[in-house]
């Protein structure tokens, strides 16, 4: 099921506050994406398992980093298990919503704490 249709039936059952797809978009400020390629053309090694190079199928991982109003930030990803399966939109998909299942669970903790507090 995607995120969406989770939401949906997630909001149909629900009685009590609850965190919705809404709420946490609406904490998001921006999200950035970057395919592993790329990132390992920026990264600086600290230190280097074995001698072997990067795998030349870094390019089917996508990474994405969601930062929040608080500042807090999120990193998802997702790739293929075969790279001739990759697809850059999916991949984007797919590693964005690495990133909601995080938040959900974080902005998740914080309702509970709130609810909590209240009783």
């Amino acid at each position: 099921m995607s995120i969406e249709e989770n939401e949906k039936l997630a909001a149909h059952n629900a009685t009590e506050p609850r965190v919705s797809l809404a709420d946490i978009e609406a904490e998001i400020t921006y999200v950035a994406y970057m395919t592993g390629d790329r990132y390992l053309a920026h990264a600086t090694f600290l230190e280097s398992v074995g001698k072997q190079a990067p795998s030349p199928d870094a390019g089917t991982l996508t990474i994405c980093m969601v930062s929040m109003k608080n500042g807090w930030m999120v990193l998802g990803k997702s790739a293929p298990a075969s790279p001739k399966n990759f697809n850059p939109v999916l991949g984007r998909r797919f590693a964005y919503e690495d990133c909601i299942r995080q938040l959900w669970q974080l902005l998740g903790y914080r309702l509970k704490s709130e609810l909590q507090s209240k009783s």
